[in-house]
Order: structure tokens, then C-alpha cells, then sequence
């Protein structure tokens, strides 16, 4: 058995709630339940994926 092959499987409430705690501050139990049952991979992408975008501070270059 891989080390990595845990991650290739779906995330169930447990590990999804663990994830959500440690990548933001706090999860519903409804935000939970979105994140069960997805891979880590597809987790991680739909956390980036949740990012607001970045607007530099007035008066600044972009």
C-alpha cells in the first residue's frame, strides 16, 4: 500500500472536516458535507478555486 494512496480515495465526513479545518477558518456542517464524499485533489481544487480575486490598493501599478 502506498503512503499517498489514503488521498486517492473520497474524503469521508471525518477527514473532509479535518481539511476544512486546517485550510479555513471554520466549516459548516453543510460545507462539510459538500466537501465529503470528493477526492483530495478535487477538494483542494475547489478550495483555490473559492479564492477571491486580488485587487491591488488605489494608486498602486499592477
Amino acid at each position: 500500500m502506498s503512503l499517498l494512496s489514503v488521498y486517492a480515495s473520497p474524503l469521508d465526513t471525518r477527514r473532509a472536516a479535518h481539511l476544512l479545518r486546517r485550510a479555513t477558518f471554520g466549516a459548516s456542517p453543510e460545507r462539510i458535507r459538500e466537501f465529503t464524499g470528493l477526492t483530495a485533489e478535487a477538494a483542494a481544487q475547489r478550495l483555490l478555486a473559492d479564492q477571491p480575486g486580488l485587487t491591488p490598493p488605489p494608486g498602486r501599478l499592477s
